[in-house]
């Protein structure tokens, strides 16, 4: 159980002027922290061993003065007590916690979470990319849609274990989310609960608890083969240009790894000796791309002036449709998860196409043709491999065969003999 004391520096004790009175909480050698209040006392006047102003003392208002001595030691007890994860408690909470106690109507005002988060969205729109604002607006939506659910306001204080698990079942059992979607709400929550906390907001500091975790369930999405991505660059598609022009740039994705908000930015000056030279909207950061005779035959097709897509939506709707007539109709397996049920089924791979099957394709097919992974994430823009690697969709057989090839494997490393 922690411990709690107020106390006055040992140097002080003979001063002739008031001197601050200190706090500090502890549990054994665990946990030990020591802030200034904003109490002070003539150490004459002071107890060490009762903690407040001695009772013989002359001190003005002595009775009032030690309640509120008391006042603080039950505010930083319960202040602690109310923490569900205690192991990352930084070295400044218990100044956070003195500062709310002397200063309680400026805690008072503070913004509850919604607020910030509309405040924070307006604040980043110069610096995040429309589809990470568009992301934080969505859990904005779901954030306020629970507050109703739950019947409370969601103050930084109550973003705590009991949140994370109300609002993990109210996505799962009330609005039918996949893990996937809850997790990156989660994700966001935690980003939001940490840009409070270094704008000077006392949050709970539950949030960097492992048991504040995202779900995760690995997204099932496919990538095309080069076959499969030739197959739909052959369909003739003359009599219908919406479903032509689709087409056309979903292989330029396949081609460039691009991502769909990406493909209509190509122009003739961004490509210099059949080199694609791009700053992608997500990131930001100028990408390199060296174009493949398929994708320079698109960009001749339309004289470098590509046509501006359809909504992701319709796009999405027209893939597979393209898919479709281009026979890419492998069952693959997936499944549905929903909280703790799980349902298993199979469907043809062409209804799982979607816009940035492309850009999957593209490191995919770039990796089974044992292009090194640095040099793939110099051109998709990927910061490390880890994230990279999320890309890449083989099955253990495929990659079993890719390693086949290795020298190490195919008997080709050291020509050993056997005698």
């Amino acid at each position: 159980m922690a411990k709690v004391k107020l106390l006055i520096r040992a140097n002080s004790i003979n001063k002739n002027t008031p001197v601050l009175i200190y706090a500090r909480i502890w549990i054994g050698t665990e946990f030990d922290q020591t802030t200034r209040t904003q109490f002070l006392i003539h150490p004459e006047h002071w107890s060490q061993n009762k903690q407040c102003a001695r009772q013989k003392s002359d001190l003005k208002n002595k009775d009032q003065f030690n309640a509120n001595l008391l006042k603080l030691k039950r505010h930083i007890e319960d202040s602690f007590n109310n923490i569900s994860d205690r192991a990352n408690l930084d070295k400044h909470w218990l100044k956070r916690v003195v500062e709310n106690f002397h200063n309680p109507t400026k805690s008072d005002n503070l913004p509850d979470l919604p607020s910030f988060i509309e405040k924070f969205i307006i604040d980043c729109q110069a610096t995040k990319s429309i589809l990470t604002i568009k992301s934080y607006k969505s859990t904005l939506v779901r954030l306020n849609e629970f507050s109703s659910f739950w019947d409370r306001k969601l103050q930084f204080k109550n973003i705590d274990l009991d949140f994370h698990r109300s609002f993990l079942e109210f996505c799962s059992n009330e609005k039918n989310m996949q893990d996937t979607t809850i997790g990156k709400h989660i994700k966001n929550i935690k980003l939001f609960v940490s840009e409070a906390k270094e704008s000077g907001i006392v949050v709970n500091e539950a949030y960097k608890s492992k048991r504040f975790y995202k779900p995760l369930n690995e997204a099932q999405t496919i990538y095309l083969t080069d076959y499969e991505i030739e197959s739909i660059f052959k369909l003739d598609l003359a009599s219908n240009p919406t479903m032509e022009k689709t087409r056309d740039l979903f292989i330029l994705g396949c081609a460039t790894g691009l991502r769909f908000s990406d493909l209509s930015g190509i122009n003739e000056e961004n490509i210099k000796d059949d080199i694609l030279e791009i700053t992608p909207v997500k990131t930001e950061k100028k990408i390199f791309v060296p174009l493949s005779a398929m994708a320079m035959q698109i960009i001749h097709k339309y004289d470098h002036v590509l046509p501006k897509p359809i909504s992701n939506q319709n796009f999405n709707i027209l893939l597979k449709d393209i898919g479709k007539l281009a026979l890419i109709k492998t069952l693959i397996p997936v499944f549905k998860k929903v909280g703790k049920l799980r349902t298993d089924s199979a469907i043809p791979k062409y209804k799982m196409i979607t816009s940035h099957t492309a850009r999957r394709s593209f490191a995919t097919n770039c990796y089974m043709d044992r292009i090194p992974s640095y040099e793939i994430m110099k051109m998709t823009g990927h910061k490390t491999e880890a994230a990279f690697l999320k890309y890449i969709r083989i099955t253990q057989e495929q990659a079993a065969k890719k390693l086949s090839k290795h020298p190490r494997f195919s008997g080709k490393k050291n020509n050993l003999k056997i005698i």
